[in-house]
């Protein structure tokens, strides 16, 4: 009798928690940090940025989802916007017609955009075709300066890229002006804080995504698997995600957009 009992039992907590973790994983929080940049030109200052990491766009999360990350992005009015990778889930999909919604974020600025490993999945010549012709900017291993603001992106080809402190160095920074890293990977980011950067967004992690994923990412992330923290002068965001992978859920993880108010 008592297996019986502690068997229904553990069937009804499995239950709840996949139905928790279903809805949970549909409801986008919206997440907000403010960063001080030094040397950060009065255009920005109390400027709003929104980040979007790993919205997984494919078969699972289609354009529903894309058009309320969207509704989400323009109610905050932003700048500008960064995507840190993980735009396309890395199947194959209507790939033109997903990155064509984001047409309709209203950012004078802009949205720029680094590569994930899910871009690599999917085949990145098409996923950078269909991002562009969306008038995404992509940064692959380059930058860009906005109203004197520095924005650079690494393009994904491994999660650890022994190659990563050449690839910054030929970036070729300006240390008197702020500067902004998109690095779909939290790893490497001592390499990052030496190369002179004042601030990397990140995804990939999820936070786990599912309990206890996130004792494991917080171990293979050495600690920078999720939120804002400090690596020497480095700031470092790493987002959970708006997206899933795998299943669409998340148990007691958030799904998340960043608001980064520029002080």
């Amino acid at each position: 009798i008592n297996l019986l009992y502690y068997g229904r039992g553990a069937v009804f907590v499995s239950l709840v928690l996949t139905l928790y973790g279903l809805i949970n994983a549909r409801i986008t929080r919206l997440t907000q940090i403010k960063i001080t940049l030094p040397g950060l030109p009065s255009f920005w200052r109390n400027k709003t940025a929104i980040m979007v990491a790993d919205p997984h766009l494919g078969q699972v999360l289609r354009k529903g989802f894309a058009r309320k990350i969207i509704k989400l992005i323009n109610r905050e009015n932003p700048e500008i916007v960064f995507m840190p990778g993980d735009f396309y889930d890395g199947v194959h999909t209507d790939f033109n017609a997903l990155a064509q919604e984001f047409k309709k974020v209203d950012a004078p600025q802009g949205i720029y955009f680094c590569s994930g490993n899910h871009e690599m999945f999917a085949g990145y010549a098409q996923c950078e075709n269909a991002l562009k012709a969306a008038g995404i900017h992509i940064l692959e291993n380059e930058k860009v300066e906005i109203q004197g603001l520095q924005i650079a992106g690494v393009a994904y080809k491994h999660d650890v890229m022994p190659e990563l402190p050449e690839t910054l160095k030929n970036i070729t920074l300006n240390k008197s002006k702020p500067s902004i890293l998109l690095k779909h990977v939290p790893l490497q980011l001592e390499e990052v804080s030496k190369s002179g950067f004042n601030l990397v967004l990140c995804g990939q992690s999820h936070h786990g995504q599912i309990w206890p994923g996130r004792l494991i990412t917080k171990r293979y992330f050495k600690g920078f698997d999720y939120g804002l923290k400090m690596l020497n002068n480095l700031h470092i965001y790493t987002s959970s995600g708006a997206g899933t992978w795998g299943p669409p859920m998340r148990i007691f993880t958030k799904s998340e957009i960043v608001k980064i108010i520029f002080e």
